[in-house]
């Protein structure tokens, strides 16, 4: 084979280096915990800091500053934190971790029903599943599908590999398949067939199968940009229109409403105790 030739088979395969399960969420949860440190710091500055300008500025003087004043005591934290926290985390981003949580609260359901593990990250806890729990010749496909997934975890991308050998061709498990093949190949360093994965994810029968397996794409699509060196954040967002608004919905719902009541709740507590 010619040099050109061997430096095309290796991009093909080996592209990038390795990917270290859960090191892309990690990166995430870093950004995110800077943006509500700016956050939490911007609100508790700005809206006293505008309150007492106008207080000194305008109060008795201009009708509606007595309002502005009473908004600002009540609310003005709640929503300065949010919105500086959605520009700090930036609208990209925030809708790709919205679909990167949404799809995982599914797998690590799964992976937590049969192991009794919550974190699917937690090497030394897949491990000592795995001891445990010895692999047996009436294992269900379930139950075998997140044992390959625990030695992936554990860093054991050959028993990985071997483990879900055994599952090609049952029916319904032709995503699952195709999605760890994906990850081992990451964790090995190798290019993951993610059109396998996209091929199998737009057959999902199910409505919301189908999107979840859509979400899960867009993970993986972005752990393989994350260890290029690529734009994750466009990545994860190739599946948007697939995952449709459920993932920000969960997000407004679970999330978002949540920390504007407590937020508000607490303020207006803290104010009716200080008067």
């Amino acid at each position: 084979m010619s040099d050109s030739g061997s430096a095309a088979v290796s991009a093909s395969t080996s592209p990038c280096r390795p990917y270290v399960i859960g090191e892309h969420a990690r990166a995430l949860r870093r950004r995110v915990l800077l943006a509500f440190g700016i956050a939490l710091i911007v609100a508790l500055v700005v809206p006293p800091a505008l309150r007492a300008s106008l207080e000194l500025a305008m109060t008795g003087s201009w009708p509606a500053a007595d309002l502005i004043v009473t908004l600002l005591d009540v609310a003005g934290f709640a929503v300065v934190y949010v919105v500086i926290l959605w520009l700090a985390v930036g609208p990209r981003r925030l809708a790709a971790m919205e679909i990167l949580v949404w799809g995982s609260r599914y797998a690590t359901a799964g992976y937590s029903a049969t192991t009794g593990i919550r974190d699917p990250t937690d090497a030394a806890a897949a491990a000592e599943w795995l001891r445990t729990h010895p692999a047996g010749d009436d294992e269900d496909p379930d139950t075998r599908y997140w044992r390959a997934h625990a030695h992936l975890v554990a860093g054991d991308s050959q028993s990985a590999r071997s483990g879900i050998s055994g599952l090609r061709g049952v029916e319904g498990y032709e995503y699952a398949v195709a999605a760890l093949e994906a990850q081992i190949s990451l964790a090995e360093g190798l290019e993951p067939d993610l059109e396998a994965v996209a091929a199998s994810a737009e057959r999902w029968p199910d409505p919301l199968g189908r999107a979840v397996a859509m979400a899960n794409l867009g993970a993986l699509r972005g752990q393989r940009a994350f260890v290029c060196g690529e734009d994750d954040v466009a990545a994860v967002l190739s599946v948007r229109r697939g995952v449709g608004g459920r993932a920000s919905r969960f997000f407004l719902i679970r999330v978002w409403l949540p920390v504007i009541a407590l937020t508000v709740g607490a303020l207006i507590l803290g104010r009716a105790i200080g008067s």
